[in-house]
């Protein structure tokens, strides 16, 4: 089992002050929007509420019957239904509309190419197994199988003889959905702003970067202690050491390459940004650097043939796994009910501020339990859609 990469305390406090500021920008946009005469009249939401004004429907508009705790609108306008069969009143959280969410979720992989990649698959129990064909046992070496087929074997047959029963072995992935993504921030009610532009595209950007952020630092680097599971804490997890220590080189790429193997269909480099110092003085021999041919048209972002993702959340240069050649579609993302926001005045009424919640129930985790052993005559040569650089 690889050695657990931990959170270190800084990213979350800096998470936390990132959190704060959006809530209290939030704040600002709703009540320019209840208080601009522009905005009125021009049918960006309703002044009535309740079921008035069915052609009106915007996310703005969606948000503000949040905070007047308008059920009659939220349920027979937009059909949001409760979150949390728990909560009641204005203290209880709405799911996102369908067509809110989605564009929500856009925002979310848009801004994370690594949960763009990834496998996702709605699902309505919180609890739960879904079947994957399992490739884990060892095929007999130079035989012809494979562990990729799942126990499934071609056999050769004589005219007219029977054929050899065969049929593929499963492995069940279970789930256990948390509300893994999500928030909440306390804003003071005196907070005005004179003036805010492109509003309904802030409102949507802040909850879908906040949740991005949140879901691939799972992806990449979760404990699956109370958490999703991680790929730099996988059990299939491969990992290298340098030819050159502190060095990440052309022969630590092709040596991660030679133990790589796609099953999803999305394969890609994940790197530390601060890991582009070695990556753009690639060079093979002493030919000079590959991925630069042109200074002033920007470097090629592809490595043998897969794409470079930069991410925030893997480890520095010179620490494990800051960088990886994985294959994103061979992680799942499980989704129970998608995005939901919830506000309350009464939560912190004794600070005088209000009160936002948003959040994503889910889990996620590798669907590959171990690395694949191949069928070569020497039976012992192991592949995995993830492999990790040990950079020390």
């Amino acid at each position: 089992m690889p050695e657990q990469v931990q959170t270190p305390p800084d990213e979350l406090a800096a998470l936390k002050t990132q959190m704060s500021g959006v809530g209290e920008q939030l704040s600002r946009v709703l009540q320019y929007i209840e208080d601009a005469p522009s905005l009125k009249g021009a049918g960006y939401f309703t002044v009535d509420g309740g079921t008035a004004d069915r052609h009106i429907k915007s996310f703005g508009d969606w948000l503000l019957a949040l905070v007047r705790g308008d059920d009659a609108r939220l349920r027979s306008v937009y059909k949001s239904t409760k979150a949390l069969a728990t909560d009641t009143g204005v203290a209880g959280g709405y799911t996102v509309p369908t067509e809110f969410s989605a564009q929500l979720l856009q925002i979310a992989a848009g801004s994370s190419p690594v949960l763009a990649r990834v496998r996702r698959i709605p699902v309505s129990a919180p609890v739960g197994e879904y079947p994957a064909l399992d490739q884990y046992l060892t095929p007999v070496a130079g035989s012809g199988n494979s562990a990729q087929a799942g126990g499934t074997k071609a056999s050769k047959r004589e005219e007219g003889a029977a054929y050899t029963e065969t049929e593929p072995q499963f492995e069940m992935i279970r789930y256990r959905i948390t509300d893994a993504a999500s928030g909440m921030v306390k804003v003071t009610k005196e907070l005005r702003a004179d003036s805010i532009a492109g509003i309904e595209a802030f409102l949507r950007n802040v909850i879908g970067v906040a949740v991005a952020s949140k879901l691939e630092y799972y992806i990449l680097r979760g404990s699956g202690t109370g958490e999703p599971l991680g790929i730099l804490n996988a059990p299939a997890l491969i990992s290298l050491n340098p030819d050159s220590s502190g060095v990440f080189a052309y022969p630590d790429a092709v040596e991660m390459v030679s133990r790589f193997k796609s099953v999803g269909g999305a394969p890609a480099w994940v790197y530390h940004p601060g890991m582009i110092n070695d990556i753009a003085q690639f060079e093979i021999g002493t030919g000079g650097a590959v991925l630069v041919n042109n200074l002033s048209a920007g470097m090629t972002m592809a490595l043998l043939g897969h794409p470079l993702l930069a991410s925030e959340h893997l480890p520095q240069p010179d620490h494990d796994g800051s960088v990886a050649l994985v294959d994103l579609g061979a992680y799942v993302l499980f989704e129970k009910g998608g995005l939901y926001v919830e506000f309350s005045e009464h939560a912190a009424f004794a600070e005088g501020k209000d009160t936002w919640r948003f959040g994503m129930r889910c889990d996620s985790q590798p669907w590959m339990k171990s690395a694949i052993t191949l069928a070569d005559p020497q039976g012992s040569y192991t592949v995995s859609p993830f492999v990790r650089f040990l950079d020390d």
